[in-house]
């Protein structure tokens, strides 16, 4: 059997604020109050970004509706051969 990964698609900060409403500031004070999801990397140190799974399942519904779509770019897992 083919051993599968997972495709992560990684959300901005920016894109977090937008979906929530909240600016940087507040989605970093709730970060810290453990209100929010740690960001899963970063890309630099004022470049977090969370993992769209992650935050999908920790946000309102209405505010998940808000992030970005996932990039389409390689075949999801189940579409590979």
């Amino acid at each position: 059997m083919a051993e599968t990964r997972r495709r992560h698609h990684w959300v901005r900060i920016d894109a977090v604020a937008y979906a929530t409403g909240l600016t940087v500031q507040q989605i970093r004070a709730q970060v810290a109050r453990g209100k929010l999801p740690r960001p899963s990397y970063h890309l630099g140190y004022l470049s977090p970004v969370w993992d769209r799974d992650v935050l999908t399942a920790m946000l309102r519904p209405r505010a998940a509706r808000r992030l970005p779509p996932p990039h389409r770019d390689e075949p999801a897992e189940d579409e590979a051969a």
